[in-house]
C-alpha cells in the first residue's frame, strides 16, 4: 500500500502566500489524518466523505521530524519525502466501511485540507474494508509526499 498526496487549495493558497511575500501560516505541528470512504472531487475537499461513528477519530502525526529528509526521485524532478513513524487509528468497535483514501488536515474536527490522496498498490487504486476490531494503520514509508 502507498499513499501519494496530492495538494488541496489550502496548501496551495498558503505557498502562493508565500511566494509572493503576504501573510501564510506556520506549518501545524501537529497534523491529523482523516480516513476517508469517497474521495474529494475538488482541491476543496468537495465531495469528500470522512468515516464516522465505531470509535472513529483522526490519527495525530507530528509534523517536525516525522518525515524523512527530502530526496530527488528518479526523475531529477520530484522533490519527495514520507512518514518515519507509523500512522494508526483507534480500533473502530464498529465497521468503518471501505476506505478509498486519505486527507491530511490541521485539526481534529473541520480544519483545512492541506493534502489527500487515494491508496494504491503498484499504481492501482486498492479500497480497505475496515471491520469492528481491525486497526488499521499506514506503515513507515508508505506516505509519500512529492513536489515537482
Amino acid at each position: 500500500m502507498a499513499v501519494t498526496l496530492q495538494k488541496g487549495k489550502y496548501f496551495s493558497d498558503v505557498v502562493l502566500s508565500l511566494m509572493h511575500g503576504t501573510a501564510a501560516p506556520a506549518a501545524p505541528a501537529t497534523l491529523y489524518v482523516a480516513l476517508l470512504t469517497t474521495m474529494p472531487t475538488k482541491a476543496d475537499g468537495t465531495g469528500m466523505i470522512e468515516v464516522t461513528g465505531g470509535s472513529y477519530a483522526r490519527a495525530t502525526y507530528t509534523n517536525a521530524g516525522g518525515w524523512t529528509a527530502n530526496s530527488t526521485a528518479g526523475d531529477n524532478v520530484t522533490e519527495q519525502s514520507s512518514n518515519v513513524n507509523i500512522i494508526a487509528w483507534p480500533s473502530p468497535t464498529a465497521g468503518w466501511g471501505n476506505i478509498v483514501g486519505i486527507a491530511i488536515l490541521d485539526a481534529a474536527s473541520g480544519g483545512n485540507i492541506w493534502k489527500y490522496g487515494d491508496f494504491q498498490n503498484a499504481g492501482v487504486a486498492t479500497v480497505f474494508t475496515i471491520a469492528a476490531g481491525n486497526t488499521f494503520v499506514i506503515p513507515v514509508g508508505d506516505l509519500l509526499d512529492a513536489e515537482n
